[in-house]
């Protein structure tokens, strides 16, 4: 696993976060605990308490719920540098999905009891936290959205741009998203096969670069003009 930031560098890095002073920072930060997990293994289950935000530091944990049959449906795939639990979290309820560790992974948790005192003591920061997870309903909403009225190449360049989008951008635009072919096309609900075969064409335009594990994106712009309609 790749050198994991400290818990301040973490946190400063995240928008929920990112207005923080330094002092602020270092508070919350002296709260958190790690936690490392290996590949397969359980976070928390539907259901369990909402008790603890947590933030990938390292690996990928992916966010999914089961049918009474068995069938699992992927709903996001957390990359490092983001957080999740943050909705149980905030209003004292239960898990909504299952999170597992995709591969090797640790987590930096920050308890329920905390971050509330904290809130309760900067009403200013928790009015910021909640155009964050306002602005997360609404892409929520376009999510649900897209499953319904777009086609599946659409569909898959707005689930891989908003993806992306919490990942840094490199020196040279590049944007690296650590993901397989086979969880971009669980969390767009596409197979891997159709999943591969719209990657395979963009690839041919230049706008990604396929690896093992990992997409480059190289022309983000190129792929929101596709994603937005325009095909020219």
């Amino acid at each position: 696993m790749a050198d994991l930031p400290d818990p301040i560098t973490a946190l400063a890095g995240h928008q929920l976060f990112s207005t923080l002073e330094t002092p602020d920072l270092q508070r919350l930060a002296g709260h958190m605990h790690r936690r490392r997990l290996d590949r397969g293994e359980n976070v928390f289950f539907k259901g369990d308490d909402g008790d603890s935000l947590l933030l990938v530091a390292g690996g990928k944990v992916k966010i999914s719920t089961t049918s009474a049959e068995g069938r699992e449906a992927i709903i996001n795939v957390i990359q490092p540098g983001e957080i999740f639990g943050e909705i149980a979290l905030l209003d004292g309820g239960p898990r909504t999905a299952d999170a597992w560790a995709v591969e090797d992974t640790e987590l930096l948790s920050l308890g329920r009891n905390d971050l509330i005192a904290f809130l309760e003591e900067r009403p200013g920061t928790a009015l910021a936290m909640m155009g964050v997870l306002c602005g997360r309903l609404r892409r929520t909403t376009e999510l649900v959205e897209d499953a319904v009225f777009l086609d599946l190449p659409q569909r898959l360049a707005r689930r891989l741009i908003w993806m992306a989008s919490s990942q840094p951008v490199a020196n040279d635009n590049v944007v690296r998203l650590t993901i397989s072919q086979e969880e971009l096309g669980f969390v767009a609900g596409a197979s891997r096969e159709s999943t591969n075969r719209e990657l395979r064409r963009w690839q041919g335009r230049g706008w990604v670069e396929l690896g093992y594990g990992a997409i480059d994106i190289h022309d983000m712009a190129a792929l929101k003009a596709f994603a937005d309609g325009d095909d020219g």
